[in-house]
């Protein structure tokens, strides 16, 4: 059976590496946990209690760690996930056909709100699941429990769930350094582009904690948008329509607000605009508070929440494509 090397960077994890690591010890062998650390709590003691390695990472950033981690083992196939995430029994033992073919490079699933989340994470996991709030990579957040893998590009896989082939990376290199966030993202690319396969698989799912709306949620998105506007500024192949529409909307909200005032024909056309928004907004919201048989309350959480990822993320996208530094 083939040797899997996980690899778990920690940072101040103290709250939730232990439920990590006990899931992760659920799954079947064989298998090398390697927790990379940069923390200044209690995490090193709550490790050392579990027959993981540890190795220190002192002012590492996520990529370097993942690196050091990579460069520290010795498994076929490396996997990622994050030190707040908790894993099904499952995991190994369903990712691991998935490399049968030699082109496989990447194999990845959803993450998935954890059951019995406190509301404001809750809310912010229903509206990532979105297709209107999170476009191609509302797959990363949501789950059909009958679909099959499927070959996909990088906009859909993330690193709390993520597993590599070895031999891939040593032909196209690791994470790169200087690419945060957004660094899973420039390795596949480069992966895709020596003609390996990326493959989603929506019923190898992991639980992750979730910001809480809606301050947190929108620090997180502006972070994503920065790293993918620096992915686009590097590599602008890279670039899809739909990254870019956050933007567009930033900047019609903003400019049609200045030049209505001015205007008959602009300020007809810029509040129509507004309401055909305000309204799919509203019916994305609607279904989703269905699905989920959520209470009626909860379609304005998901408005302002879906509406500020679309202003975080269109933010942090012309951040990140005009001054290239996430920094």
């Amino acid at each position: 059976m083939t040797l899997v090397s996980i690899i778990v960077p920690t940072r101040n994890s103290e709250k939730t590496i232990e439920k990590c690591l006990q899931s992760l010890l659920r799954n079947e062998g064989p298998f090398e946990i390697v927790v990379v650390d940069d923390s200044e709590d209690q995490t090193p003691e709550i490790v050392s209690k579990y027959p993981v390695r540890l190795i220190k990472a002192k002012g590492k950033n996520i990529s370097e760690a993942r690196n050091i981690g990579i460069t520290n083992t010795t498994g076929e196939i490396i996997a990622f996930t994050d030190d707040d995430c908790e894993v099904p029994a499952f995991w190994l033992s369903k990712a691991r056909p998935l490399f049968r073919d030699e082109k496989v490079a990447a194999v990845g699933g959803p993450n998935l709100t954890p059951p019995g989340a406190e509301p404001r994470e809750k809310y912010a996991g229903i509206a990532l699941s979105s297709w209107f709030a999170s476009g191609v990579s509302s797959a990363r957040y949501s789950a059909k429990d009958d679909a099959a893998a499927r070959e996909v590009d990088e906009s859909k896989l993330i690193t709390c769930n993520l597993f590599f082939r070895r031999d891939a990376l040593k032909q196209v290199g690791l994470f790169n350094p200087s690419q945060i966030p957004c660094e899973e993202n420039e390795l596949m690319h480069r992966l895709r582009k020596e003609g390996y396969r990326l493959l989603y698989a929506p019923t190898l799912y992991v639980h992750h904690r979730r910001r809480a709306i809606f301050v947190p949620l929108a620090k997180q998105i502006h972070w994503y948008g920065i790293g993918r506007g620096l992915l686009t500024r590097r590599s602008p192949e890279s670039l899809k329509i739909i990254h870019v529409m956050p933007s567009i909307f930033v900047v019609g909200l903003i400019g049609g607000l200045l030049t209505a005032p001015i205007d008959v024909t602009v300020r007809t056309i810029y509040f129509l605009t507004l309401l055909v928004y305000l309204t799919t907004l509203m019916m994305f919201s609607i279904r989703a508070v269905r699905q989920e048989k959520e209470s009626p309350t909860g379609i304005l959480f998901l408005m302002v929440a879906m509406f500020l990822i679309h202003m975080a993320y269109g933010v942090g996208f012309m951040k990140g494509l005009l001054f290239g530094s996430s920094s």
